[in-house]
């Protein structure tokens, strides 16, 4: 009779347990977003005084759950390979999402440079 009640209270406790982590996990959770780039390309390449000014854009899509993505520029000195400047910016994206992104970032003017752009889940 004990061991009855026993699988039975195991078995209920069990199920509950399932009902509320499946409730309270999306309210506290912050998502999972997995962010895709596409059609990354230059917009405006300027020099003002010794600064040269980039600006990117950059499609970002939302192939995961809600939550943040951080989209990150780097401009890399192309003789060194080492990043001169970076910029981040933080954009909350619903599942499926696809948002334009802009960013700007400057050097020196009289370097080369290879400039990146990637998202990451924040």
């Amino acid at each position: 009779m004990w061991g009855d009640l026993r699988r039975d209270f195991v078995i209920v406790f069990g199920l509950i347990m399932i009902i509320l982590f499946y409730l309270i996990i999306p309210m506290v959770c912050p998502g999972f977003p997995k962010p895709a780039l596409s059609d990354v390309h230059l917009v405006s390449d300027y020099s003002v005084g010794s600064l040269r000014h980039f600006t990117m854009a950059s499609t970002v899509t939302n192939e995961g759950t809600d939550g943040n993505v951080l989209v990150r520029t780097k401009l890399i000195n192309a003789s060194y390979q080492e990043v001169r400047e970076m910029t981040e910016k933080t954009i909350y994206m619903h599942q499926g999402d696809r948002i334009d992104v802009r960013t700007t970032i400057s050097g020196p003017a009289d370097n080369p440079y290879d400039i990146v752009v990637e998202a990451q889940r924040r």
